[in-house]
């Protein structure tokens, strides 16, 4: 009698035991392909406490990895992939005119969050195109219509790093035709809101200003904008509560407002 009961015991012990195993096996899949990542070393078998296994239980687990690991290695991809895949985004005038562009975190990812970010806020709605440059470029995203009126203070917003080789970030995006561009002061980490988009070819920029996108469609209304007459006025910036004169020039003689900035796909 004796040794049935001890039969019995070790028996419920062993099927215990097994049970323990198979359930921290599967729970702690994950775990153990981060263990080794993070580690490099060989994880211990918390339930036994033992690194040492069968090679039936080797096989076991390295099945269940490569089985369960192939999807989460797959998600991962999928994610970043549509984290780096283009925004595109449609740049609309209240004349009705439109521009269709694309924005590129893969290449810039600073400026394009920034820039997304503040079309989510409307910023850009009833801001001018307010330097134009035939050859060159159009700049906006800085002033309203009181612009025109001689209220040189720009629409404030956040600083951002400035994305470019000359700030030690890589950008290999040129300064072609129809390339969304930061603009910025002397300062490299000053660009906030203003964009110009490139008229012609101007591989000067290349290195030292923060492409982050393109205009795909609605090249036309770039070459309308950048050839209408220019002027230049005098207004004043407000800096520490004193009033200063300044003077701008390559102002269109008539606003090109911006109706919105919306994103599209």
């Amino acid at each position: 009698m004796k040794i049935k009961k001890i039969l019995a015991l070790v028996l419920a012990l062993s099927l215990l035991t097994v049970a323990g195993c198979s359930t921290k096996k599967s729970n702690d899949t994950i775990t153990d392909t981060t263990n080794y990542s993070e580690k490099g070393d060989k994880p211990v078998d918390e339930t036994t406490g033992d690194t040492t296994k069968t090679e039936s239980e080797n096989a076991e687990e390295n099945s269940g990895k490569t089985t369960e690991s192939k999807p989460a290695k797959e998600e991962v991809k999928n994610t970043t992939e549509q984290a780096n895949k283009p925004i595109k985004i449609a740049i609309k005038l209240t004349d009705g005119r439109q521009m269709i562009g694309e924005l590129y975190p893969d290449i810039a990812p600073i400026s394009v969050e920034n820039f997304v970010n503040l079309i989510e806020k409307n910023f850009f709605d009833g801001l001018v195109f307010h330097r134009v440059i035939e050859g060159f470029m159009i700049q906006g995203g800085g002033y309203d219509e009181s612009f025109y009126k001689g209220n040189f203070n720009s629409k404030e917003t956040d600083t951002i790093k400035g994305e470019f080789a000359s700030n030690g970030v890589e950008n290999n995006l040129k300064h072609t035709r129809g390339v969304l561009s930061m603009a910025r002061t002397q300062v490299p980490d000053s660009a906030s809101s203003q964009f110009f988009i490139m008229h012609q070819d101007s591989p000067h920029l290349d290195g030292d200003y923060a492409a982050f996108g393109k205009i795909t469609e609605g090249l036309d209304v770039v070459d309308a904008i950048a050839s209408v007459s220019t002027t230049a006025l005098t207004g004043t910036v407000t800096f520490v509560g004193q009033n200063y004169p300044q003077q701008m020039t390559d102002i269109p003689k008539e606003p090109i407002v911006i109706k919105t900035i919306d994103i599209i796909e």
